[in-house]
């Protein structure tokens, strides 16, 4: 009989000792409420396959209202965040075909990183808000990762309110576009006010809207119906902006195509050019001033305060607040919700296919009727387009009950 050999390779990362360092790794592990809810709930002190790792995910919710990743991203936030930074260990098993990859926490990954991570998922379904919206992604030009990035800057305009672009790229030792960026981020959420202008834009000006106005009445700008409309509801939203952060903010390439459609809107009454009166602005330099709102602020006392002060070993701000994840049913609401806030803003899946939608809703209608609020609830969006083509080609049906109307299987 020939015996097959077997190797194992065990590996596994110091966690880090200084507090900034930790603080950079953790928050670059709960940047979605994918990676917080593997970490914090999936992932236990026994070796798992990713396979397992998303089977745990599906035990918490229903595949047909969220959208659970494959067992490549499990493997993904594995091996490229949690290995890493030293919150999960790895173990290869070679001498099969092919190699076999299992995981799970390490001592420090359950000290620190399971109860961070909850706490991330309570903080986020709360405030109904994900942190993909607040950290983004965490690829950086700089020696920090974003999410890191974005939490200095909260914290130097916690401490000094009206700081230039510039005052912040030299306290957290960031090039003055990645400042940019997170401002404009952090802005687009209502976590800062940021104002900016250059003296080397040719054409630059600064529009405002004006209140009262109802972006449904516009008429579109240089044949561009579909941007002319995401520019006034954001200009509705940002109440103060120029074409370049419009561009950024909507991650549209040609800044001057929304700069004509600003234009447009003025000239139909919708925007007002900005006077900045008193202001100071150096020609030839970028200048700007940023501040912390209310809402940001309480996103430094009630979220990145606790965290520092957990990875420091005291807990007692994150304690009580992951009490609530001693019920089950109540975790599995919070993991269910967390999917979806990040379902709604991962670029993977903002642009779900309609036929993705369409055949979810046929899942949902198997076997039972519902009435189309119980449905937009069951998808989180409103769902009337897809259920008026589904009805047009044969696939449902509805009928009138009393006075609610109910959609059904063909």
């Amino acid at each position: 009989m020939v015996k097959k050999y077997v190797e194992r390779e065990i590996i596994s990362r110091e966690f880090p000792k200084n507090l900034e360092e930790r603080l950079e790794a953790i928050l670059s592990s709960v940047n979605t409420e994918y990676k917080s809810v593997t970490l914090g709930f999936l992932l236990e002190d026994n070796w798992k396959t990713s396979n397992d790792i998303r089977n745990a995910a599906e035990s918490y919710v229903n595949p047909v209202t969220n959208i659970i990743p494959g067992d490549t991203s499990f493997k993904a936030y594995c091996t490229f965040t949690f290995i890493p930074i030293g919150a999960v260990a790895e173990e290869r098993i070679r001498g099969r075909n092919p190699i076999s990859y299992y995981y799970k926490l390490t001592e420090d990954g359950e000290k620190y990183g399971k109860p961070i991570a909850q706490f991330s998922l309570r903080t986020a379904v709360d405030k109904n808000l994900s942190m993909y919206n607040i950290f983004g992604f965490t690829a950086s030009h700089g020696k920090t990762r974003s999410p890191f990035n974005t939490a200095k800057i909260l914290f130097e305009l916690e401490k000094e309110d009206n700081l230039r672009r510039v005052d912040l790229a030299n306290e957290c030792g960031l090039v003055d576009m990645a400042v940019s960026q997170h401002l404009l981020r952090l802005k687009n959420i209502g976590f800062v006010n940021y104002d900016s202008i250059s003296g080397e834009e040719s054409g630059w000006s600064k529009y405002e809207w004006i209140k009262g106005k109802n972006p449904e009445n516009i008429k579109p700008v240089c044949k561009l119906p579909t941007l002319t409309k995401r520019v006034a509801n954001k200009m509705k939203e940002l109440e103060i902006s120029d074409c370049h952060e419009l561009a950024e903010v909507l991650d549209y390439k040609h800044p001057g195509d929304i700069s004509r459609i600003l234009s447009g809107l003025e000239k139909q009454g919708f925007l007002k050019k900005v006077k900045f009166k008193g202001r100071k602005f150096k020609v030839g330099k970028k200048e700007s001033e940023a501040s912390i709102t209310e809402k940001g602020k309480e996103f430094v006392y009630e979220f990145l305060e606790p965290v520092s002060q957990a990875l420091g070993d005291d807990f007692d701000g994150i304690n009580k607040e992951i009490e609530i994840f001693d019920d089950p049913f109540t975790t599995s609401d919070y993991i269910s919700r967390g999917f979806s806030l990040y379902e709604e803003v991962c670029p993977a899946y903002k642009r779900k296919s309609k036929e993705d939608n369409e055949s979810r809703i046929l899942q949902i209608l198997k076997n039972q009727k519902l009435r189309k609020k119980e449905i937009d609830e069951a998808l989180g969006k409103n769902v009337a387009i897809y259920l008026r083509e589904l009805i047009e080609r044969g696939e449902i049906k509805k009928e009138r009950e009393g006075n609610a109307v109910y959609y059904y299987l063909a």
